[in-house]
């Protein structure tokens, strides 16, 4: 996906297995806009993708790479599959961040670091041995809300 600018309100999903998606140029994810990685399937962020307001659905044995580049979200990221920050990069959550997505469990991992800033983590507890798991790779600093869905 190519463009000078790209403004995305809508919805841009890579679904194939081990395809990637790449996008390029100047990139915005609107707060109306999902990206969604799926199937195995990969995103490629360009280095301008700082900032998400918008919706990230990142499903099983998926990813989304940001390559390196930091990423501030004030919006939503879920799923069960892999955010890459390079290892260098940092998601801070003025969002919402739910592993496996809301009502169900999984593992959301960042390959980077994780600072929790005023956002919620919001986590599932579904059972003694089945709970969302936040996996970062790098330094993990919690900060604002923890919201746990008990349901057992």
């Amino acid at each position: 996906l190519t463009g000078a600018t790209v403004n995305n309100q809508g919805l841009i999903r890579s679904d194939v297995s081990g395809q990637t998606l790449t996008v390029t140029g100047t990139f915005n994810n609107a707060a109306s806009g999902t990206l969604s990685a799926q199937g195995g399937g990969i995103l490629s962020m360009p280095s301008s993708f700082t900032s998400n307001p918008g919706t990230i659905d990142i499903g099983t044995s998926s990813s989304m790479t940001t390559n390196g580049t930091s990423l501030a979200n004030t919006g939503t990221l879920r799923g069960s599959g892999t955010l890459n920050l390079a290892g260098t990069g940092t998601l801070t959550n003025n969002g919402i961040v739910m592993p496996g997505g809301s009502g169900t469990v999984g593992t959301l991992a960042i390959t980077g670091h994780y600072q929790g800033g005023t956002g919620t983590l919001a986590a599932d507890i579904t059972g003694a041995a089945a709970r969302d798991l936040l996996a970062v790779s790098g330094t993990a600093t919690l900060g604002g809300t923890l919201a746990a869905n008990v349901t057992y």
